[in-house]
């Protein structure tokens, strides 16, 4: 072991290394809730790395693009 692996209490969750490759992309998406993302809360018009924003759609948080899905009567955040 070597460095912060050493440190660490094994209680504690692994460090998750930072978005590589295609993963680095980012997605647009429009959150439809308040939810918490890399790029700031919701909800409104987003653009997250791509494993980030196909959770959000696949948990029904948020549809690909920018714009609001047309049965959505929420407020907008700019």
């Amino acid at each position: 072991m070597t460095g912060y692996q050493a440190a660490t209490n094994l209680s504690e969750p692994a460090p998750v290394p930072g978005p590589e490759g295609q993963d680095a992309e980012l997605m647009p998406v429009f959150l439809t809730v308040a939810v918490r993302t890399s790029a700031g809360p919701g909800p409104g018009p987003k653009h997250l790395p791509r494993a980030e924003a196909g959770r959000l759609v696949a948990m029904h948080h948020a549809v690909p693009g920018d714009r609001p899905p047309p049965n959505w009567s929420g407020p907008v955040a700019g």
